[in-house]
């Protein structure tokens, strides 16, 4: 990665995670000198606060303001009124995360649902785009989102097969493709990427996890969102430029940024 900026935009960012509590200031400095932009996405009322914090400090830094799936079970509805609160903020450019995670069910799946179909009415009334989790709950996903009748928004991290980002694609969603492309088992999901429209396709790290290959093993930072252009490039048959640009456009029109 050189030191000018490019439109590189990595749509999915946890830099709050205490994993950068050592360098935090140096890395959102060098996401400032060396990308367009990136999102710094709430998974609870604290991180989302903190998100908007450095979105204050850094022009190239938005935020969003959630509740993940994981953590539902441990926030009240009254922590959920005060991130939907948040939505009013001018640096809050999404909802979310938020979403299902039947994978890991770190929260009981009811309270899951009911956290999430509250986010995603609140999104709604705010008309605001929705910042999607979603592991092995598809069916329940587009069982909710078909109740609520809202579709604004990507789902991030997209783990599925074709046929469901088919479903995905077909209710408006964008998908969200990270470092486990460049993963020589995520073939399925390489199939996935290559039935979406270039129009479709956001890029992100979900930093600090996930790094891609060849970072893979250490901690994910946003500038290795040039790794998951390169092998989208790859896979779509254009340019290394053109999905910078492409993605960097498709970020501006899901979150309503100035581009």
């Amino acid at each position: 990665m050189t030191s000018t900026k490019t439109l590189l935009f990595d749509t999915h960012t946890h830099l709050y995670d205490q994993r950068f509590d050592d360098d935090r200031g140096e890395v959102l400095q060098t996401c400032s000198d060396q990308l367009k932009g990136w999102v710094n996405v709430g998974s609870d009322l604290k991180s989302s606060k903190q998100s908007i914090q450095y979105a204050r400090q850094f022009p190239s830094s938005f935020a969003s303001s959630g509740i993940h799936p994981h953590d539902a079970a441990s926030h009240s509805y009254a922590e959920l009124a005060d991130v939907v609160k948040l939505y009013q903020e001018k640096e809050v450019v999404a909802a979310g995360e938020m979403g299902l995670d039947f994978y890991y069910d770190n929260s009981p799946r009811q309270i899951q649902r009911e956290i999430f179909k509250a986010q995603l009415q609140a999104a709604k009334a705010a008309q605001l785009p929705c910042i999607i989790h979603v592991r092995d709950a598809f069916d329940d996903f587009f069982e909710l989102v078909d109740e609520v009748g809202y579709y604004r928004g990507v789902v991030h991290c997209f783990s599925g097969t074709p046929q469901l980002a088919s479903q995905a694609l077909d209710r408006g969603y964008y998908l969200g493709y990270g470092g486990i492309i460049t993963f020589k088992t995520a073939q399925e999901i390489r199939d996935s990427l290559a039935i979406t429209p270039l129009s479709r396709i956001l890029i992100e790290t979900d930093c600090p996890y996930l790094a891609p290959v060849p970072k893979r093993g250490k901690r994910n930072e946003p500038v290795f969102v040039q790794f998951v252009a390169e092998k989208i490039g790859e896979i779509k048959s254009e340019t290394y430029e053109n999905i910078v640009d492409l993605t960097y456009q498709n970020a501006c029109d899901l979150f309503a940024l100035p581009g």
